[in-house]
């Protein structure tokens, strides 16, 4: 099993999960907030319905185990593309 520092960031999950047909998204802009736009960030399988909604983390942000795989079986990917 991968050590914490062996898990994959935010953004490395999301360029692995690709080849499987996951997709990036996000929310058109819902409100001016005093940080600027409020959107939610989602990952979607084209042959799925099911979706991730994304953390509010920056895409360097190493994902927890048990988040890649809970994100794995929505999305049907297999757990040992990530080690597990």
């Amino acid at each position: 099993m991968p050590q914490f520092s062996e898990m994959p960031t935010l953004g490395q999950f999301i360029e692995r999960v690709k080849k499987f047909g996951v997709t990036y998204h996000h929310t058109p802009d819902l409100a001016e907030g005093p940080r600027g736009p409020v959107r939610f960030y989602y990952l979607r399988r084209r042959d799925k319905v099911q979706v991730v909604m994304l953390p509010n983390a920056n895409h360097e942000t190493r994902l927890q185990r048990h988040v890649v795989e809970a994100w794995c079986r929505t999305f049907d990917i297999p757990l040992d593309e990530f080690g597990l």
